[in-house]
C-alpha cells in the first residue's frame, strides 16, 4: 500500500533515504519470503512435514520418489530429479493427452522465456476454444497460460487481455491481477505505458481492469501523456473504457460528470486548457520515462 503516492515517487523517497533496495527490480514472488522457497516457510512457520511419494508415469510405471507434492506444480518439467527418454512433468491427471502437451508446452515457454513458442501456444488455445468452445481447455491449462503470459509481459498483452473475459472467476482475477502489476511498473515509461493503455480500451469492458487502467494514468503518468492519453480513449475506447475516462476527467478537473460537454471534442478542448494552466513540471520528464527508457 502507497497512500497516495506512485511509485516512482517511493522510489525516490527510498533513494533519498539510502534505502539499498531502492532500484530493486520488479517481483512477483512472496515478499516475506525472499528466496522463493514457499514450501520450506510453510513448513518452519507450521512446523509441518509433507509426505514422500512415488513418481510413475501414465502407464503406473515407478520412475522415482518426490518429497511431497507441494515442491511441484502441474506441468512441471524442470526439477523433478527424474531421468527419462522423454520430457517428464507433473500431471492433474485429469487432463487429456492433448491438454497435459499445451501445460507442458506452456511450462516450458516460462522455463525459456521463450514469448515466440507462448505465442504460438495460445494460439492453439484460442483455436481450440473458438471451434469446441471456451470450456474445452480446462480452468488449470488456462490459469497456467495466464501465468505464462502475466511474466511474459509486456510483449504477450494482447494474450493476457484474452482472458479477462473467461467464464472461470479464478482465470479472471489472476488476468486481472497480472494486469494490475503491469500497469503498476515503475520500469515502463508514461509514453509507452500511454501506447498500451489506447490499445487496451480498444477490447476491455472488464470493471477492475478499467479501474486500474485509470489509475495507471493518474498515479504515473506527467500531465501532458494523461491528457494525450484521455483524449485518443475519448476518440477509440469501448462504451465501457470511455464511461471510464470521462469519470477521471471529471475528478481531473474538478467537476461532475454531468458537467462535461458530451461531445469528446469539446472535452479534449478542456484537456488542452487544463494543460495549459497545469503544464508538466522540469522534473517530470526525468521522474516519468521509466528505468529502461
Amino acid at each position: 500500500p502507497l497512500g497516495e503516492l506512485a511509485k516512482p515517487q517511493v522510489r525516490a523517497l527510498a533513494a533519498e533515504h539510502g534505502f539499498i533496495n531502492a532500484e530493486k527490480a520488479e517481483s512477483q514472488d512472496i515478499c516475506f519470503v525472499p528466496d522463493g522457497d514457499y514450501a520450506a516457510f510453510i513448513a518452519r512457520e507450521r512446523g509441518c512435514t509433507f509426505e514422500h511419494g512415488e513418481i510413475t508415469n501414465r502407464a503406473g510405471d515407478v520412475l522415482g520418489t518426490h518429497n511431497g507434492l507441494i515442491h511441484y506444480t502441474i506441468g512441471q518439467r524442470k526439477g523433478i530429479g527424474v531421468a527419462a527418454r522423454e520430457p517428464a512433468g507433473s500431471d492433474d491427471g485429469d487432463l487429456s493427452p492433448e491438454m497435459q502437451r499445451l501445460m507442458e508446452e506452456l511450462q516450458q515457454c516460462l522455463d525459456d522465456e521463450d514469448r515466440g513458442s507462448l505465442s504460438k501456444v495460445c494460439g492453439q488455445i484460442a483455436k481450440i476454444q473458438r471451434e469446441r468452445g471456451r470450456e474445452a481447455v480446462p480452468a488449470s491449462v488456462r490459469e497456467k497460460a495466464v501465468e505464462a503470459v502475466g511474466l511474459l509481459l509486456p510483449e504477450s498483452l494482447a494474450e493476457l487481455v484474452g482472458f479477462l473475459d473467461d467464464p472461470d472467476p479464478d482465470v479472471v482475477d489472476a488476468a486481472f491481477d497480472q494486469l494490475d502489476t503491469f500497469l503498476n511498473d515503475t520500469t515502463v515509461g508514461d509514453n509507452e505505458l500511454s501506447a498500451m493503455l489506447v490499445a487496451l480500451s480498444k477490447v476491455i469492458d472488464n470493471e477492475d481492469s478499467l479501474d486500474s487502467m485509470a489509475l495507471a494514468i493518474d498515479m504515473n503518468m506527467r500531465n501532458s501523456a494523461k491528457v494525450a492519453t484521455y483524449s485518443q480513449i475519448l476518440e477509440s475506447g469501448t462504451d465501457a473504457a470511455v464511461a471510464k475516462m470521462k469519470e477521471s476527467i471529471a475528478d481531473l478537473m474538478e467537476v461532475e460528470v454531468s458537467e462535461l460537454p458530451s461531445n469528446p471534442k469539446a472535452i479534449k478542448r478542456q484537456l488542452e486548457e487544463w494543460l495549459e494552466e497545469n503544464p508538466d513540471g522540469d522534473d517530470d520528464a526525468d521522474f516519468y520515462k521509466g528505468v529502461d527508457d
